[in-house]
């Protein structure tokens, strides 16, 4: 596939199909049919409700919380767990007649694994594995949501095949982790991929060729992953690098944590990284943040970051503890994995004495 967006929508297409030719009722066209999420999920935040100009789907149902958690992006917010799907569930069949059924309209359950907009947290794995048995039950598609699914298994400690097998098709990006040109996968079934192909074509996505994407996205897929046997891909496939960068992030994590100065303007969303990325929420204005950075790299000539986003709700958590203005994400990548340990604890110890020194 070409980009995510596309492959994702064309996995909700298939879903939604199977879904109408299973019920019962009739159902007349795919505007009876929705998709349940994370209220952080991609396709909410960045895709401009392309599940509704392109699939005519109605609005999906978001996986609330059963805890008093608000339901912005933010320090503390939760990933997707089975007691929320639990929950949601439950509650729309209490709202009225309308809704007596609702499973009986919802065609998937998307699950992004890592949640990226809120630090890379993970559902836990034994959550995974009781959705998966809830949405059998209720012949619901399972799709995950994998651009980053390499970094996930690293964090759960398990293969991709492991990884993999609770899900009825899964997305993954070749251009993020993996550090391809661009592209992605959708994998499923055979009935699925076949049925895929032809969306595919559908949607303009079968370019001339796509072998720079192809070689490009092999290679980073290679580069990342470990494959026994003598190259043989039946094998299964353990993560390495991914590891390792998750591990030298939470000890530059645990080590800045300690830090006096650091703690009083400074805090890690998650508090220990699931996955080799995280949120680093500043209590400072967007203005001070960037003079204290700027300031650390005349000193240090040290960069600790390159952008960062101002906390704008309200209702955003990071408004409602410890007054947080500004966030940004931090991710240990090819590109910064090479650095020792002390560059990152001197550069941002820097950037907080800098921090204290603009109050």
């Amino acid at each position: 596939m070409p980009s995510g967006v596309m492959a994702q929508n064309i996995a909700l297409l298939i879903h939604s199909k199977q879904k109408q030719q299973q019920q019962q009722q009739d159902l007349k066209s795919q505007q009876d049919v929705t998709f349940a999420c994370h209220h952080t999920s991609h396709l909410l935040l960045h895709e401009h409700d392309a599940f509704t100009h392109l699939l005519q789907m109605k609005k999906p149902l978001i996986i609330s919380t059963s805890n008093e958690y608000d339901k912005t992006n933010g320090i503390h917010v939760p990933p997707a767990r089975f007691e929320d799907v639990m929950h949601t569930f439950e509650s729309l069949e209490q709202q009225g007649e309308d809704n007596d059924d609702a499973t009986k309209v919802i065609s998937t359950l998307i699950l992004e694994l890592p949640h990226r907009e809120i630090g890379g947290k993970c559902t836990p794995w034994d959550d995974v594995l009781q959705i998966k048995q809830f949405l059998k039950d209720q012949n619901i598609a399972f799709h995950c949501d994998g651009a980053r699914l390499v970094e996930a298994a690293a964090g759960y400690g398990l293969s991709l095949p492991e990884v993999a097998q609770p899900f009825d098709s899964i997305y993954i990006s070749f251009y993020k982790g993996l550090d391809s040109i661009a592209g992605a996968m959708l994998l499923g079934n055979k009935d699925f991929c076949d049925e895929a192909r032809i969306w595919l074509r559908r949607f303009g996505g079968n370019l001339c060729t796509l072998l720079p994407y192809a070689v490009s996205s092999w290679d980073g897929y290679r580069k990342h992953t470990l494959v026994d046997d003598d190259d043989d891909m039946t094998s299964t496939t353990k993560i390495v690098s991914f590891q390792e960068k998750q591990r030298k992030l939470t000890r530059i994590v645990q080590q800045l944590s300690s830090d006096a100065v650091v703690k009083k303007y400074i805090a890690f969303d998650p508090p220990t990284p699931e996955t080799n990325m995280l949120h680093v929420y500043l209590k400072a204005s967007k203005e001070h943040c960037e003079k204290a950075r700027d300031e650390t790299m005349i000193q240090t000539n040290i960069r600790v970051f390159h952008r960062i986003r101002e906390v704008f709700s309200k209702g955003h958590p990071a408004c409602d503890i410890g007054n947080f203005q500004c966030y940004l994400e931090l991710t240990m990548g090819d590109g910064n994995v090479g650095l020792e340990d002390d560059v990152f604890l001197e550069g941002w110890k820097t950037f907080a004495s800098c921090l204290s020194k603009l109050e």
